[in-house]
């Protein structure tokens, strides 16, 4: 048996308001964790005084970072019309008008190496007569495209790529198709060639070296590029900017919420709302919707002042 008591209508009315009040604090507090929290777009990279900023920022970290960028070794800069920056192993370019929207490249800082290269090998081998002059001439030949039958044969251990008409083999080989090919490295601009006790071998957008009883590695291809154009590689002033760790990518817990803020976060603001008395049991429901939101004894009166039911 149910009946409507009047004194029951002020507390449960009172703590509605509360529990809408509570619901529409957690709710505040849930959208402020979402909406005051943002990565940074430019980090302070203090391992070389650099900075890295936005989309360069995005493709780096997506990359690999450090290990397969390296850090920043210039601030962004303007090549050719074009705004660039330098890191230890590659440069990033900015391509906004990229029809398929990849806005950051890869440059192609292998073959703007290769001149310095070719140029340096071939005054050594002027020296005539000395074995580095014998070794530069060697490794001259490298650089030469291979033609004819020998070339196009490929086997497990060593392929032949048509479109610079070289070969990557053994562990340049694994290296290259481990980090992605032509994608990351680009295609090979040199067959292997050697210096002093190191292997070495020149791609579109990078150079592998092979030091005796080592494992191949990159070479820092982008400080010796930056190097030879005489590029500003001075650190910069940090100034307000964050140091970068990975961390900051992170973003922070959404508050926890209780059970009593999960309950009135799924109350609807305009259900109706109305009290329910159990006679029997002389227990209270107040209801929002389909939602009790509060149950309590009561006493609805003694002998000669009871509730009618209805």
């Amino acid at each position: 048996m149910s009946g409507r008591r009047g004194p029951a209508v002020v507390l449960v009315a009172c703590f509605l308001v509360a529990s809408l009040a509570g619901s529409a604090e957690f709710a505040h507090r849930s959208v402020l964790a979402q909406t005051e929290w943002a990565p940074p777009r430019t980090v302070y990279v203090p391992e070389t005084g650099h900075t890295i900023d936005g989309v360069f920022l995005d493709f780096w970290r997506s990359w690999g970072g450090l290990v397969s960028i390296g850090y920043p070794i210039t601030e962004e800069l303007d090549e050719d019309g074009r705004v660039v920056q330098y890191y230890g192993y590659a440069r990033l370019e900015y391509w906004p008008d990229d029809p398929t929207g990849d806005v950051v490249h890869l440059g192609a800082i292998g073959a703007d190496l290769k001149p310095f290269l070719v140029k340096d090998l071939t005054e050594r081998a002027r020296r005539e007569g000395t074995d580095e002059a014998r070794e530069a001439k060697r490794a001259l030949r490298a650089f030469e495209p291979l033609v004819g039958e020998d070339a196009e044969r490929d086997a497990p251990d060593r392929r032949y790529v048509s479109e610079t008409q070289h070969i990557v083999q053994f562990g340049f080989k694994t290296f290259w198709e481990a980090t992605g090919e032509a994608t990351y490295l680009g295609n090979p601009l040199s067959e292997e060639y050697v210096l002093g006790d190191t292997t070495y071998q020149l791609f579109e957008r990078g150079l592998l070296r092979w030091p005796k009883d080592k494992k191949v590695r990159m070479a820092p291809i982008g400080e010796e590029l930056a190097k030879r154009r005489n590029l500003e590689t001075e650190p910069v002033a940090q100034g307000d900017l964050p140091t970068y760790a990975e961390a900051l990518f992170t973003p922070p817990p959404t508050p926890k919420a209780s059970d009593e803020e999960r309950r009135q976060s799924q109350l609807d603001p305009q259900a109706e709302r109305w009290l329910e008395v159990d006679l029997s049991d002389q227990v209270l429901t107040a209801w929002q919707g389909d939602i009790a939101v509060l149950k309590s004894s009561v006493s609805t009166g003694k002998a000669g002042f009871e509730t009618p039911p209805g």
